[in-house]
């Protein structure tokens, strides 16, 4: 009799009941999810933290810019494709319009091998007609800016600053300025999307702006040059 209860005890102490393996179970869960957010938590903060730094270097170009063109009252920075220009024709048509008014010559049209048109972000199916307008505009916007800086020497060096992979092309678009053929570069934020260029006319410093992790301009994750 003392001895079938001495087994009892010992065959108890030797295992978990189905309870306590539950419950461990449930902690490890419980663990894992936090680790899990904890993780997506630390990325999107490198990822803000790597955007914010990206933009403050096409700041700061834009200042080497306005170092090197500024001779008096009537400086302007580039002025990009025009809102209503870009809306009311195919999207090419504004940018090729805004640099072919800032290089004053005839440019030759995108190449056949890619527009934005066809451009497509991740989820731009799911968007309305307004936010897609939106974010062809800030590529356009931001191919314009970085094609026309790359012509100065100091913004030229900045831009060798930015992240390996931000400055790509990745809708293979192309222009042809004095004879050479340029590939139009769009510079992107960590999530990889277009920033967005925005010049307001004299006296006003130009914006540089990032969609943020929603990749939707005017949404309270925006990174904006002006509040860094």
């Amino acid at each position: 009799m003392e001895k079938t209860a001495s087994m009892e005890v010992r065959k108890r102490q030797a295992g978990f009941t189905l309870v306590e393996i539950l419950v461990v179970v449930a902690i490890i869960i419980i663990l894992a999810t936090g680790m899990v957010k904890v993780a997506q938590t630390v990325r999107t903060r490198t990822q803000e933290k790597v955007t914010k730094g990206t933009i403050s270097i096409m700041v700061s170009a834009l200042g080497e810019y306005k170092n090197f063109h500024d001779r008096g009252s009537g400086f302007e920075f580039p002025v990009g494709p025009d809102v209503a220009d870009f809306i009311a024709n195919p999207p090419d048509v504004g940018l090729i319009d805004a640099l072919s008014e800032f290089f004053d010559e005839n440019l030759a049209p995108v190449s056949d091998d890619g527009d934005h048109d066809t451009y497509v972000w991740k989820d731009m199916d799911l968007l309305n007609a307004d936010q897609q307008d939106g974010r062809r505009l800030a590529l356009a916007s931001i191919e314009f800016l970085y094609c026309v800086m790359e012509d100065v020497p100091g913004c030229k060096a900045m831009l060798e600053k930015l992240p390996v992979d931000v400055a790509v092309n990745d809708d293979n678009d192309s222009v042809t300025i004095r004879g050479q053929a340029k590939p139009l570069l769009e510079v992107n934020d960590s999530w990889g999307h277009p920033l967005w260029y925005q010049y307001r006319g004299a006296g006003n410093f130009p914006v540089i702006a990032s969609a943020g992790p929603d990749g939707l301009f005017d949404t309270a994750d925006d990174i904006v040059s002006t509040e860094l």
